[in-house]
């Protein structure tokens, strides 16, 4: 009787435990943020991409960036923008989508890293690259370091 009793136990336990993990499966499918709550002391964590010089790809990982702001709230996300190969372009002082990338200056939470490798093959300088932007070694291992540290990765 007491082993009935366990497994019935057991059963019904399972369930309810299931019960409330597809409750919350089924919020974060609706769209809406998953405990604890983006905040300023819990905030989104996000490693973007950017390897691509064309101007229509730079527009859509800032417009990407900005709707995430938007969404969360500035002070509830950390974002770092990794630029390596064709992208490294977007932080040029020529860069065709200049004023876009300054704009993002202005936001504490968005670093903007620059692969120190790809300036080596592009003969490209700190002093060429736009006020506000870092350089970081490697891009690539960047963008690993930030998701083995919990960051969520977006290559749009």
């Amino acid at each position: 009787m007491r082993r009935l009793f366990i497994i019935a136990f057991a059963l019904i336990m399972g369930l309810s435990v299931m019960g409330t993990a597809h409750a919350a499966t089924m919020n974060a499918a609706e769209g809406n943020a998953v405990v604890p709550k983006a905040s300023f002391n819990h905030p989104r964590l996000l490693a973007f991409q950017l390897d691509s010089a064309n101007p229509a790809k730079m527009n859509l990982v800032i417009n990407n960036i900005n709707n995430i702001m938007q969404y969360y709230g500035q002070d509830n996300v950390k974002i770092d923008l990794v630029a390596f190969g064709p992208g490294l372009k977007a932080y040029l002082k020529k860069s065709p989508v200049k004023a876009r990338i300054e704009s993002l200056t202005a936001y504490p939470s968005v670093k903007l890293l620059a692969c120190h490798n790809t300036m080596d093959k592009m003969k490209v300088t700190a002093k060429d690259l736009l006020p506000g932007v870092k350089v970081t070694p490697a891009g690539v291992v960047k963008l690993v370091e930030l998701q083995l540290a919990g960051w969520t990765y977006i290559a749009p």
